[in-house]
């Protein structure tokens, strides 16, 4: 059975990415499908919060008997779609994984798909919205509600592909 993994970094410096990285090679020694790699430490939460650390994915990705084994998703420091464009010209890796971006702007990995926006908007709303009210997403929600939002946007974006390019 296929299983992935989702880590942060281990440390920060020099020695960290070592530490890191061997955690990785041992990741992928005992099979791993693929690794989630956290820009940031543990430590590095809340009003603690630092830039997460592209150059450290892109490491980690080119690492000889890692990236070449198993894809590396890329996460950490993603809150609209340039980011996502940025972490992927800048560490070449597989997939970008967002959370709280995510959460805020639940089309940040398919922009300026105003059909889709517009479902969501009338779905939420019981009903038509004026075009001045028409901001994606930018609801800040929390908890199961964000959760809740998150799947209604992705029912109504896979029913809205669905129509425009598979003719249904």
């Amino acid at each position: 059975m296929p299983a992935t993994c989702k880590i942060r970094k281990v440390n920060n410096g020099e020695q960290g990415y070592q530490d890191t990285i061997k955690l990785c090679h041992g990741l992928v020694a005992a099979g791993v499908s693929a690794i989630t790699i956290h820009g940031r430490v543990k430590e590095e939460k809340g009003h603690h919060t630092k830039e997460a650390d592209w150059e450290f994915i892109r490491i980690l990705k080119a690492t000889p008997g890692i990236g070449d084994r198993v894809p590396i998703f890329a996460n950490g420091g993603v809150e609209h779609y340039g980011d996502v464009v940025k972490l992927f010209e800048h560490t070449r890796c597989d997939a970008v994984m967002s959370a709280e971006g995510l959460l805020e702007d639940p089309q940040i990995f398919a922009p300026l798909n105003n059909s889709v926006c517009r479902a969501y908007i009338d779905s939420c709303a019981g009903g038509s919205v004026s075009s001045s009210a028409f901001k994606p997403v930018d609801t800040l929600v929390a908890g199961a509600a964000a959760l809740n939002v998150a799947r209604e946007y992705a029912r109504i974006s896979q029913d809205v592909i669905m129509e425009q390019y598979l003719d249904y």
